[in-house]
């Protein structure tokens, strides 16, 4: 599912979400399905989303442009950022025209507020760089992070895939029965290392386009005007326009890079909530004070035909709805937000006249940017404590199935974009140099989340282990079978009485020890069943 642009790689991703979201429904069709089966093992494994999923990342990283070429062994033979003394010596300069206008945007920057600028502030501000290429250089601690990008970015996408492979096992076609829920959003959550990891690796390339000036880049191309100027009159004579044209737009791609990878974080804490709320429920059903007096009714039992009036129902609903519309809510915020603005994008990259109609309209409404920064930031923090609170208040019910570290691998990414920028800003504050500017700021920070989320890979790793899961997710068939029907791996007692019946049902593990092979009982359910007086 690509569109003919690549240039425009959030817009793709998000409508590739969205294909893949009526895809999933569409396959769940029980026609469909079988057509599928028929097929053979080849064609349903394929036919997986998460199959396709890592397909469209696969032709993504073969379509798009790299920090560095192949030919320069992971950069260390590219004189423009490697860490070798001797490489660096050798960097060629960029374009004047380029450096000329980085210097006069960060000047301006600094003195210009409300289209209102203080020219003589402005000018002192060119004066201090007599060599205006000063502004696009790389310091040397920047050069080993834009280096180690692309390689833990990889590392990063090779453990998801191994660790979705591993969730894929217990669902067809490695299995007789199609993957649980559980599974299933487990994956999704394990895909946030590939698309976060991706996005910032995306972003270094804008970030290493712009301070290096390539013009060979899809960044560069995606302006036909500007790469015809080129073709015509070589680098060193492309116009000012020209120049700012590029750097304008590959802030703005630079922007959009994380602001979809934060839509699929947005979904993964959706995934994470969703996973809580079904194990809260199993804990219902199981024992203590979540015990359910009917281990398969929700809201209306169909044995005893009337209202569930059980405490424990009442109260958890409402507490999960009010947990879950936190979290939709931050979900489809996000979504409309990336739509608005990568509609923008297209409509100011293929339609100019269009576009200047449109911002006019935008800006009477006021700063657009702003409300919506702030909407988001409202309800975004409203998901996340109402997700940090629901743990707290049930951390004994949720203890076996380690929310913390789940939650913590979910969400530490925004955790680290948060202090990261916070530090950045202290170290751009403290050193006041040329090759510490905006532009060198927004490559540190691409560059640092592009080598940390392997560090998050690793973590999803260890928090989102298939064979605890599955453990879960076979208790949870268990409980979904009929009333009165004993199953494979359960001891089920009657009681009777003057027509009265009670049924006790025991749940069997079998576990490996020292000893041999033991049976163990792993939780009982009580259950009341119809009486035969009424």
């Amino acid at each position: 599912m690509l569109l003919p642009t690549m240039w425009l790689i959030p817009l793709n991703f998000t409508v590739f979400m969205v294909f893949i979201y009526v895809y999933c429904g569409f396959r769940k069709q029980p026609r469909i399905r079988d057509m599928i089966r028929k097929g053979g093992v080849t064609l349903e494994a394929l036919s997986q989303p998460c199959c396709i999923f890592y397909i469209w990342i696969l032709l993504v990283c073969l379509t798009s442009d790299w920090v560095y070429s192949l030919e320069s062994v992971l950069g260390f033979f590219d004189p423009a950022i490697s860490v070798l003394q001797s490489q660096r010596v050798e960097a060629p300069r960029p374009p004047q025209g380029l450096c000329d206008v980085m210097r006069d945007r960060v000047c301006r920057k600094k003195f210009c507020e409300g289209g209102n600028c203080y020219e003589e502030e402005v000018g002192n501000c060119r004066n201090q760089y007599p060599d205006s290429c000063e502004t696009l250089g790389v310091p040397a601690a920047m050069r080993w992070l834009v280096v180690l990008s692309p390689p833990c970015v990889v590392l990063a996408m090779l453990i998801s895939l191994y660790h979705t492979k591993r969730h894929m096992m217990y669902g067809r076609p490695w299995s007789e029965t199609e993957m649980d829920f559980l599974h299933d959003y487990s994956i999704q959550i394990c895909a946030l290392a590939p698309v976060y990891g991706l996005f910032s690796l995306l972003s270094v390339v804008h970030m290493v386009e712009i301070l290096e000036g390539r013009t060979d880049s899809m960044l560069w191309k995606s302006n036909p005007a500007c790469d015809k100027l080129l073709q015509m009159n070589g680098r060193d004579n492309i116009s000012a326009e020209c120049w700012e044209s590029f750097i304008d737009r590959g802030e703005r791609w630079y922007n959009l890079n994380f602001l979809v990878a934060d839509l699929y974080e947005a979904r993964v804490l959706y995934c994470f909530a969703s996973l809580c709320m079904e194990y809260i429920e199993l804990q219902r059903r199981k024992r203590g004070v979540f015990s359910h007096s009917c281990p398969k009714c929700r809201s209306k039992c169909p044995s005893c035909e009337g209202e569930n009036t059980v405490v424990t129902h009442l109260l958890l609903q409402p507490l999960k709805k009010m947990t879950l519309l936190g979290v939709t809510c931050f979900v489809w915020t996000n979504f409309f937000r990336s739509l608005l603005m990568l509609g923008c994008e297209a409509l100011r990259e293929n339609f100019p006249d269009y576009w200047d109609a449109t911002q006019t309209g935008l800006t009477k409404l006021g700063d657009i940017d702003g409300v919506v920064e702030g909407f988001v930031l409202c309800v975004s923090s409203i998901a996340i404590w109402n997700l940090i609170t629901f743990e707290s208040h049930l951390h004994d019910a949720l203890s076996g199935f380690s929310p913390f570290l789940k939650f913590l691998s979910a969400k530490i990414i925004v955790s680290l974009a948060f202090l990261q920028e916070i530090a950045l800003i202290c170290i751009g504050r403290l050193v006041h140099s040329a090759q510490w500017l905006q532009p060198q700021h927004m490559l540190a920070y691409a560059s640092l989340m592009s080598v940390e989320i392997l560090l998050v890979a690793v973590l999803q790793y260890y928090a989102w282990r298939p064979q605890a899961l599955e453990s879960i997710a076979e208790f949870r068939h268990q409980k979904s079978l009929l009333l009165g029907c004993p199953v494979d791996g359960e001891v089920t007692f009657c009681i009777a009485r003057d027509g009265q019946k009670l049924q006790l049902a025991v749940a069997e593990t079998v576990k490996d020890t020292p000893d041999g092979q033991k049976v163990f009982w792993e939780s009982a359910s009580v259950t009341l069943l119809a009486n035969d007086a009424a």
